[in-house]
């Protein structure tokens, strides 16, 4: 079912040129990648004429037009590794992902969870909507003040498309472990109080199957993980730096300045927070598999000693093979991330608002 779901996703994923056309992974042609190129090439120009003509930051004192050239230079960054690397050099990590989660997905089919797809698409809609509305209302309120700056919502909806992605390929990960739990669970209950069954190699090949799964994902998309958690803290930067020092020069009322900001910002703040949650419900669902392979040594006490061992090699051997989500390597992805999040965010802001005090003072 959910195949089905990531086909869309990947429909609308190549009209903007971040994921390839289908789910079976093709050499791209000629066209194709000029295509890939192309929009990158339109993006690149768009912000080169916004800065130049526009020129937004010549105002700002000189620390926050550093953080704000460096937060637009991260959206970029991003967006040129999902259009260009992602999207022209990465085929075969692309393939690998697309034959592991297709030769997995009768572990989805036997939670026969037909509603799947509903809760998929109404995430993707609600999404979609949110992100819009917010973009529509900042046009309303701010257009007098700021124009349409048409590349900051282009940017900003690759961005949360590119989280999108994730968020659903995650998802589907998920239901593959919680299908393996059931799995195992079902074998518990089969051998309970009963000689000990050698049939665990399908469980081993299932986890290590999985794992690589998630390694092949940590290769397609671990820096623009990376990317997206440090895009996000200079956009709460921002947005706080600007609620505190700069309301009192804009044009519109500091009411509708405050909602627009809150709602731009949380459109692109939760994906990423949501994205975090995701992860660690993968790890927390296998970590839930290494559990009942625990309990299955425990309530098989009539093994022999050779199968005793053979269940110990099996526990640890899940163990080993626990998944783990890293942002390209630098480091472990899970709820702690958030915490750490908003550590890194608050040290930065009083560096900031020190650094914009100062600079203020001087003028």
């Amino acid at each position: 079912m959910a195949l089905q779901v990531l086909s869309f996703v990947f429909k609308l994923g190549k009209i903007l040129a971040l994921t390839p056309s289908s789910l079976t992974i093709k050499q791209e042609s000629v066209i194709s990648k000029l295509y890939n190129v192309l929009i990158l090439s339109l993006l690149s120009g768009g912000m080169f004429v916004e800065i130049s003509e526009k020129n937004f930051y010549s105002e700002l004192i000189f620390v926050k037009k550093v953080v704000c050239i460096f937060g637009d230079l991260i959206i970029y960054i991003l967006n040129f590794y999902s259009i260009i690397v992602m999207g022209l050099s990465k085929k075969k990590s692309w393939k690998h992902l697309m034959e592991n989660l297709e030769s997995t997905e009768y572990l989805v089919r036997i939670q026969n969870r037909k509603n799947d797809r509903i809760w998929y698409f109404l995430g993707i809609g609600l999404a979609n909507l949110y992100y819009f509305a917010s973009i529509s209302y900042m046009v309303y309120v701010r257009y007098d003040s700021m124009g349409w700056r048409y590349l900051n919502h282009v940017q900003g909806y690759l961005d949360l498309y590119q989280k999108l992605i994730q968020w659903v390929i995650i998802k589907m990960v998920w239901a593959r472990y919680k299908g393996l739990k059931s799995l195992l669970s079902a074998y518990k209950q089969k051998n309970q109080n009963r000689q000990f069954s050698t049939d665990l190699k399908r469980f081993e090949y299932i986890m290590s199957q999985l794992k690589t799964t998630v390694d092949v994902f940590n290769e397609l998309f671990g820096w623009p993980l990376l990317l997206m958690i440090a895009s996000t803290i200079i956009q709460v930067l921002n947005t706080i730096d600007f609620i505190i020092f700069y309301h009192n020069e804009r044009l519109e009322p500091f009411d509708s300045f405050l909602v627009n900001t809150f709602l731009v910002t949380t459109a692109l703040v939760s994906g990423t927070i949501v994205l975090i949650l995701a992860c660690d419900s993968v790890v927390k669902e296998a970590g839930a598999v290494v559990t009942l392979g625990y309990d299955l040594r425990c309530c098989l006490k009539t093994a022999q000693f050779l199968d005793d061992l053979k269940l110990k090699k099996f526990t640890n051997f899940l163990e080993k093979n626990l998944p783990k989500f890293t942002a390209a390597n630098f480091f472990h992805v899970g709820r702690w991330t958030i915490l750490d999040l908003f550590e890194t965010l608050i040290t930065f802001l009083i560096i900031m608002i020190q650094f914009g005090n100062s600079a203020r003072k001087q003028q």
